[in-house]
């Protein structure tokens, strides 16, 4: 065996130690934009959420936290969209969301890699699965204001 397939081995086993050895957990000091998550519970058509988000961003890092509670009625429900924003100025990569219409009122839903407390988003340590996911249920002016 060759010096490079050792050392292409001890790299690939420390790559999956490192996956495979990281536990997911709520109990961790989280971004301040993604310390609190939403709670949803449905009953019949009524679907109750704590928590919408609804920051207003001056920047990406500065910004007020706002939450809500709001319960949505899904006869109600008038649109679907389904939203994609590149990100990162890497082609090909984009993160895709979904919003809803109620009338006038718009809720979104958004699938994202949960950062802890300084932590910066990196697309390979995504693709090794090293971030916690979340749901971000926030509105319009929240989700889509923060990738404009």
């Amino acid at each position: 065996m060759t010096v490079t397939v050792v050392l292409a081995a001890v790299l690939l086993s420390l790559l999956l130690s490192v996956r495979f050895l990281r536990k997911p957990s709520n109990e961790r000091q989280w971004h301040p934009a993604q310390a609190v998550l939403a709670r949803v519970a449905v009953r019949g058509d009524l679907v109750e959420i704590r928590n919408v988000r609804d920051f207003g961003y001056r920047t990406e890092s500065d910004f007020d936290a706002r939450y809500f509670d709001r319960t949505y009625d899904l006869r109600e429900l008038d649109s679907l969209w389904y939203a994609v924003s590149r990100f990162g100025g890497i082609p090909g990569l984009a993160h895709a969301f979904l919003t809803f219409g109620f009338g006038d009122e718009y809720v979104a839903i958004s699938v994202e890699a949960r950062k802890e407390a300084g932590e910066v988003y990196s697309p390979l340590r995504g693709l090794l699965r090293q971030y916690e996911l979340m749901y971000v249920v926030g509105t319009e002016r929240d989700i889509i204001g923060l990738r404009t």
